[in-house]
């Protein structure tokens, strides 16, 4: 019973694992336009860090996507 239990427990987090991953890239686009924006505002040299910043959460969103959706 234990294993049967083990399996249920393993495929469910197999379903689960996609939408997390989902999220997480949905998180990090957010903060990267959040940096995009505030790159906007700045004024030099912080704007550069902000695009750095952007760039940082947006690599972050492409490897979350790369786990949740079909290849």
């Amino acid at each position: 019973m234990a294993a049967g239990l083990n399996y249920a427990r393993v495929r469910l987090m197999t379903a689960i694992e996609p939408i997390r991953f989902w999220v997480l890239a949905s998180h990090y686009r957010q903060q990267a336009d959040v940096c995009l924006r505030m790159a906007k505002e700045a004024f030099s040299p912080y704007d550069e860090e902000w695009l750095r910043l952007a760039a940082r959460w947006t690599e972050l969103q492409r490897e979350a996507e790369t786990k949740w959706r079909p290849n």
